[in-house]
């Protein structure tokens, strides 16, 4: 089983595609319900794998919340990581080890592989033709990964992490930059769709008087509504609008 959040994306995409190379499931974090949060029983043979986008040089705040909720019963046959990140991947693989070790699982391979940031307050994706590249040149890599985790071999494979003094002082700065208070509505853009409503993932939008209103004082930040927007209605501060969007569509 793996085990996946992705919001413009880039860790569907990688989730998938091993998935794929190995005979496993794959299941986005927030398609599961309350109920089977609590509890999941390995088949005999089965493998676990942990795949999500680097935030703020750790993990969004709804797979450390998914993850510290998870029961684990039995025991799978190899345990496995990847996250995927723009600049760096810094404490997130780490994170992960961390967690899991806490639930008495080992992990026996760690993986990152570099994406397009979506992270667009600082990072401009107007340029298609570029940002098309990057998820190209991206599949190369999954495919590696997916070869080595095909081959069960071991080890940390993440070359870009940080140590973690430094991603923790980066880290310190995430739950300010998760207040929904950041986002705004341009508000004549918007056409009520709802589009933005039914895939946050914190359940954190609702359309309310026909515009997308934010109902809740947290989110993941994981963009999925501003990259998602057909009109491009949904901002993050104010330089989004220039830096244009993104979805993996592969």
């Amino acid at each position: 089983m793996i085990f996946y959040f992705s919001g413009a994306g880039n860790s569907r995409n990688v989730s998938e595609k091993v998935a794929a190379a190995l005979g496993e499931n794959a299941i986005a974090i927030d398609d599961i319900s309350e109920k089977e949060f609590y509890n999941y029983k390995f088949l005999d043979g089965e493998r676990l794998g942990i795949v999500c986008a680097v935030h703020f040089f750790k993990l969004p705040a709804i797979v450390e919340r998914f993850l510290n909720r998870l029961t684990l019963t039995g025991k799978p046959s190899f345990v496995f990581t990847i996250v995927t990140f723009g600049t760096l991947s810094g404490g997130a693989s780490h994170r992960l080890r961390e967690i899991l070790l806490k639930k008495g699982i080992h992990v026996d391979a760690q993986h990152s592989v570099r994406m397009v940031d979506t992270w667009t307050p600082m990072f401009d994706l107007s340029d298609r033709v570029k940002t098309h590249q990057r998820t190209l040149t991206a599949q190369d890599k999954i495919s590696d990964i997916a070869l080595s985790l095909t081959d069960g071999q071991h080890g940390n494979f993440d070359r870009s992490k940080l140590p973690r003094w430094i991603s923790d002082i980066y880290y310190s700065g995430y739950d300010n930059k998760r207040d929904t208070s950041h986002f705004r509505l341009i508000s004549d853009r918007c056409t009520g769709c709802g589009r933005c409503s039914r895939h946050c993932p914190e359940r954190a939008i609702s359309i309310i008087n026909g515009k997308a209103t934010w109902i809740k004082p947290k989110c993941t930040i994981c963009l999925r509504c501003l990259h998602n927007c057909p009109s491009f209605a949904i901002q993050y501060g104010t330089k989004t609008i220039k830096h244009g969007q993104f979805v993996n569509a592969l």
